[in-house]
């Protein structure tokens, strides 16, 4: 019983941030607040490694 009370929890607190979470990072990035998700084959890296920012 307690394993079932606690996937049921789980999968609905995900659920609910997921609902709420999602139009707050879209305002964000609309507003240029935060990035949004890039392509990283057009951001020049290459391997998949990050490089540094100068």
């Amino acid at each position: 019983m307690s394993d079932l009370l606690f996937w049921g929890a789980l999968a609905f607190s995900l659920s609910v941030r997921f609902v709420f979470a999602f139009p707050v990072n879209a305002v964000l990035v609309h507003f240029g607040v935060k990035e949004g998700m890039k392509n990283p084959a057009e951001m020049g890296q290459s391997g998949g490694q990050a490089q540094a920012a100068d």
